[in-house]
């Protein structure tokens, strides 16, 4: 394991077959651990394990494409991932795990991929794929405000609850442009199981499902009320009742600007008390109920019932794109598009972002981490890298102030860097560099970040 170079961000490669925990433990504050291509494996326990004394590490795959890099649980006992954000010190957001899959983590205890215990790592274009464990299949979150931004949850499996996430006394919880797909658990929760949980859920799609028993998109339970806006829960079933959304036990949940079309059994359903407020959704063609056993809100405060005629995948028709009408969800939501940051996100086809008044549902669009803006905040807070993918110009910039851009190539050769500050932005510009893959380190007021940048 060796330092390509000696920064004030050190960076730390790691290829597979080499151990990324001890990368990890020798890694400070402000440094990144890079993990090249390939399948990363491991035996014990976990292939990685972070607390306080990792605090400020980023480990780092591909964000622009995470299934290049997979840390694979085949050969562990417990979670792939173990953050123990209590036993020494704290673990916060600037802790950073980004751009890689997570893959065949198995455990009869608590999440089989991920398993976070009082802390509040940050997470970017991570996937967690066919991941088992007896509750949160792909993760775990107890307690901390871990955020997570532009995740994919797909076929992952549990025995009880939470097959994609499971979520425990998280009030400081952001799901931000997550992706749950296809997965599957024996009673409830087959998305997302929160229990007293209040997070923020923004920007999300719920879809193919499964719940035994309640709640195939999302479980809420004992007084969890998060804020649910421009989600899309499409396909999701059960055995029973809540096929997208349940409410048990006082929960009480603002859901605005959704979609909830083609699930099966009733969609929605309430138990044990709780008063979920429902402004500017869509709900259509649930066969088996559209509001369950809640008042139908039809009509009132922006809800609607008409096919929200989703084309190629979960786009809206629209006639600017080609097709022959317009969605009923078009223009349809509850605020301007640009006061969520849903302006650089898309409905349409052809990938146009949506202006003027939002559009309702889950919106496809950029990594929130080369744009520094995701829906939930409109402060851009990290590295923009645009455009991407770039062919030989490309514009870096942090928009914290003065500091300074530094680019290195993987041998850790300093290519270029900018002191300067433009409008209140650390700002380069680069134009004639040969394809390849680089890394950008900013240093100044916000501290150290850094992250990959690839040339076509």
């Amino acid at each position: 394991m060796t330092a390509l170079t000696a920064l004030t961000a050190g960076l730390i490669v790691v290829s597979p077959g080499q151990s990324i925990q001890d990368a990890l433990d020798i890694s400070a504050a402000g440094d990144t651990v890079l993990l090249m291509p390939g399948v990363h494996t491991g035996t014990g326990e976990h292939l990685v394990f972070l607390n306080g004394s990792h605090n400020g590490v980023t480990l780092l795959g591909d964000t622009g494409n995470p299934g290049s890099v997979v840390l694979e649980g085949g050969g562990l006992s417990g979670s792939v991932i173990h953050i123990d954000g209590i036993s020494t010190d704290t673990l916060d957001r600037s802790t950073v795990l980004s751009g890689f899959t997570v893959s065949g983590g198995s455990t009869e205890e608590l999440g089989g991929g991920l398993f976070s215990y009082y802390a509040s790592p940050t997470i970017i274009a991570l996937n967690f794929h066919e991941c088992h464990s007896g509750s949160g299949g792909g993760a775990y979150l107890w307690r901390g405000s871990p955020r997570l931004v532009s995740c994919v949850f797909d076929s992952n499996t549990c025995n009880t609850s939470g097959a994609g996430i499971y979520a425990y006394a998280g009030e400081g919880l952001e799901l931000l442009s997550c992706v749950f797909e296809d997965n599957s658990s024996t009673d409830d929760g087959g998305g997302v199981y929160l229990f007293h949980s209040s997070p923020l859920v923004r920007n999300c799609l719920f879809t193919g499902n499964y719940a035994w028993d309640n709640g195939a998109g999302l479980y809420l339970y004992a007084y969890s009320s998060p804020d649910i806006g421009w989600c899309t829960f499409e396909g999701n079933s059960t055995t029973y009742e809540g096929s997208a959304v349940y409410f048990r036990v006082g929960s009480e949940a603002v859901m605005h600007d959704c979609i909830i079309t083609g699930n099966i059994t009733p969609a929605l359903w309430i138990d044990g008390g709780g008063d979920p407020q429902f402004n500017h959704n869509c709900l259509w063609g649930n066969p088996d109920g559209d509001w369950g056993n809640l008042p139908d809100q039809t009509g009132y405060d922006g809800n609607i019932s008409q096919d929200p005629i989703l084309v190629d995948g979960h786009h809206l028709s629209q006639t600017a794109s080609g097709q022959p009408q317009n969605s009923p969800c078009v223009n349809a939501g509850s605020v301007n598009a640009s006061e969520p940051g849903l302006n650089i996100y898309w409905t349409r086809t052809d990938q146009s972002p949506d202006t003027g008044q939002s559009d309702m549902g889950f919106h496809y669009g950029p990594q929130p981490q080369y744009t520094g803006v995701d829906p939930g905040s409109v402060t851009p807070s990290a590295l923009r890298i645009y455009p991407l993918p770039a062919v030989s110009s490309v514009t870096v910039e942090h928009p914290g102030g003065p500091g300074t851009l530094s680019v290195y190539d993987l041998s850790g050769r300093l290519v270029t860097e900018s002191p300067s500050a433009e409008d209140g932005n650390t700002r380069l510009r680069l134009s004639g560099l040969p394809g390849g893959v680089y890394i950008v380190v900013y240093r100044g007021g916000a501290g150290a970040l850094s992250q990959r940048m690839v040339l076509l």
